[in-house]
């Protein structure tokens, strides 16, 4: 009735995964910016990427405008930073 073999085997594994480990939200920039931020040429730069952060995230609202450097972004946290201001640079 039931093939013996089958049974307790695991499902579709991909042998290459995007697994995000560590990512920020868009309410957390101001915070970071405090500990981490820099400004270079009149402009606020936020180097996620630099601080093991994965992925950027749109909860939350921008308050200031920011040049955001990180690996990959959503988009409406990309749309959230560019309507105040600021843009984010995919590295």
């Amino acid at each position: 009735m039931f093939d013996e073999r089958h049974f307790g085997q695991a499902g579709f594994n991909p042998p290459k995964r995007n697994v995000t480990r560590k990512w920020a939200n868009i309410g957390d920039l101001d915070d970071l910016f405090l500990k981490y931020g820099k400004v270079e040429g009149g402009k606020n730069v936020l180097d996620l990427a630099s601080l093991g952060y994965d992925k950027l995230l749109g909860t939350g609202k921008v308050s200031n405008k920011y040049n955001v450097i990180i690996n990959a972004f959503a988009k409406n946290a990309k749309s959230k930073v560019e309507g105040a201001g600021g843009e984010v640079i995919a590295r």
